[in-house]
């Protein structure tokens, strides 16, 4: 039996639907129903339909809760909560994030998935009771992703590293390597299936997946000095801001300017930092 472990629900039930629509050990028909933008969560009952599971999952949702923590300095910190199971030695699969694009992918999702489906400022996940302007929601938002982006991978994936690990940008680049990882835990691939499966997960999560793919060109071509025109929305600036509070060394507020006016060329980003 190998452990199932993620840090909260999308990631951890996409990951189950494709060990159950795409084994021999799962062998469900079809594919799961994935609505564009939305969650995988209905696929519960039909995991829960197949008997003698070959793998046990443990869901560790924390997300409903780690937006609200303010420090006595200001400050956001996002703490974390290490898994509650105790699987003791027994082999584990997790998909993780194994570079900043995979962390913000991953916690692009966890935010707009969750409750009405918005992104920040619009969303019901961050307290933005505290925040008198725009800048301030936006300084809110930034330090809680420069978090994340620092954070070790224990404290931003709330578990240790597993026995075996699915990167999360193999989804969109690598189903090859996935299907190796299935390999590698025993089991046995449906391989053609597990390329269509990406597909489709491709096709719905497109919206964060391309949301964070833009911020990351315009933070690369804020650092390489290469000045052109962009339209951002409110939160791809916080993770333009925070990319670069990572790039150049920023720990904290008194490192940032406030941004009130989301920058419309790549290297306007460059003047708030101190």
């Amino acid at each position: 039996m190998i452990n199932l472990i993620f840090r909260g629900g999308a990631g951890g039930h996409t990951v189950s639907a494709l060990l159950d629509y795409c084994t021999q050990e799962g062998n469900l028909p079809g594919y799961p129903n994935m609505i564009s933008g939305d969650n995988l969560h209905s696929h519960r009952l039909a995991h829960e339909a197949i008997k003698n599971t070959f793998y046990k999952d443990y869901l560790h949702d924390v997300d409903d809760a780690i937006m609200y923590e303010k420090l006595d300095d200001g400050n956001y910190k996002i703490q974390p909560q290490l898994l509650e199971y105790d699987i003791g030695n027994a082999p584990s699969l997790a998909p993780i994030a194994t570079d900043d694009f995979g962390r913000m992918l991953i916690f692009a999702m966890s935010l707009g998935k969750c409750y009405n489906k918005q992104m920040p400022p619009d969303d019901e996940m961050i307290d933005y009771s505290a925040c008198a302007t725009m800048a301030d929601r936006l300084e809110k938002v930034t330090l809680i992703l420069s978090n994340q982006l620092t954070m070790s991978f224990e404290e931003f994936h709330n578990h240790p590293d597993p026995t075996h690990s699915l990167d999360i940008n193999w989804l969109w680049t690598n189903p090859d390597a996935i299907a190796q990882v299935i390999v590698d835990c025993g089991w046995t691939p449906k391989t053609n299936k597990i390329r269509h499966f990406c597909t489709l997960t491709q096709e719905f999560n497109q919206k964060y997946f391309s949301m964070i793919s833009e911020s990351f060109a315009v933070f690369q071509d804020a650092v390489d000095s290469r000045d052109r025109p962009c339209e951002l929305t409110f939160y791809q600036c916080a993770v333009v801001h925070a990319l670069l509070m990572k790039h150049f060394g920023c720990t904290g507020p008194e490192d940032i300017r406030l941004v009130h006016c989301i920058p419309t060329s790549t290297v306007e980003f460059l003047k708030y930092i101190v």
